[in-house]
């Protein structure tokens, strides 16, 4: 019997089939399994994964975001940044940055542009958001206090860090010298406090910024352009005497000078929806600021296309 089975070819092409395809149907079940936990935008499947470095992006941050953000959206985002540039390497901000104050120093180069430094990101350093404190030369141009408008980010540094410009730098206290606040170099720009509002210019970054569900976010909208741009930071210089925060700042609009094609805008986001604001090395961040210096930037249609369906 087994003489007849071993020359009846049939049977031998068929084992031999059988063993050679094996492994790549398993592979492929288990990848249609991956994909379809995916596509789910709310469950997605993490849990084999908790602590999983893509590109410094550690996943276990999904675990300490609210419920329903949608984990999936900020992973094509990331994605979409590493498709451009493989060499990435991201880091973190907290989990919950909303209303988080901070400052910045832009140090003017000869080109035009200024390398921007900010006090976020020290985590567990003192820091202060009053420039009166610190010691820096006069051609620094500061943004003093801002606050973050949206919840959670992701960034890669883009620009390389040079010998004037390292990673961090140590500014002093002007009532000790041995006492210091720690800068991150963030970003390259060409906006300024001398901008002109509602013009648009480029900071080079690649970065992912999260608004999660529920949150209620600012925008200026182009309604001729059909663009809208999304508040990620909001500034109290020029309203000292009535601050505004992420909660009230709504009230904004009494101060704002619009053009004539712009319209403020306030979006409560509901208990599902996800924003994820981004940049990458071929398609930088378009800025705008207002005339209160509040800054905002243009969000594309797939990754707020809900609020681009509003267009008639």
């Amino acid at each position: 019997m087994m003489k007849t089975f071993f020359n009846n070819k049939q049977y031998i092409y068929s084992l031999l089939t059988l063993i050679f395809f094996s492994p790549i149907l398993i592979f492929v079940l288990i990848s249609l399994i991956n994909k379809n936990n995916l596509n789910d935008d709310n469950n997605i499947n993490i849990e084999p994964k908790y602590g999983y470095d893509y590109y410094g992006f550690d996943t276990k941050n999904f675990y300490l975001m609210p419920p329903n953000t949608n984990k999936t959206m900020i992973m094509q985002a990331l994605n979409d940044i590493v498709v451009e540039n493989p060499n990435v390497s991201f880091n973190s901000s907290a989990v919950n940055c909303y209303n988080l104050p901070y400052i910045e120093f832009l140090y003017p180069e000869n080109d035009g542009y200024y390398y921007v430094y900010s006090s976020s990101n020290g985590y567990g350093y003192l820091y202060t958001t009053n420039n009166t404190y610190l010691v820096y030369d006069d051609n620094i141009k500061v943004n003093p206090f801002r606050f973050y408008m949206w919840g959670f980010s992701v960034f890669n540094l883009e620009i390389e860090p040079t010998i004037n410009y390292p990673i961090e730098k140590n500014i002093k206290f002007k009532t000790k010298n041995n006492f210091y606040q720690k800068m991150f170099l963030k970003a390259k720009t060409s906006i300024d406090n001398n901008t002109f509002p509602y013009v648009e210019t480029i900071v080079y970054r690649e970065t992912v910024y999260v608004y999660y569900p529920s949150y209620m976010i600012y925008c200026l909208v182009d309604v001729k352009m059909e663009k809208i741009y999304i508040m990620q930071s909001g500034n109290n210089q020029l309203t000292k005497e009535t601050p505004l925060t992420y909660s009230n700042m709504i009230f904004n609009l009494n101060y704002l000078n619009l053009p004539p094609n712009f319209l403020f805008l306030t979006v409560q986001l509901n208990n599902t929806q996800t924003i994820c604001v981004v940049s990458t090395l071929n398609e930088p961040a378009i800025l705008i600021q207002d005339n209160m210096y509040n800054t905002y930037q243009f969000t594309n249609k797939k990754y707020s296309e809900f609020l681009y369906q509003q267009f008639l």
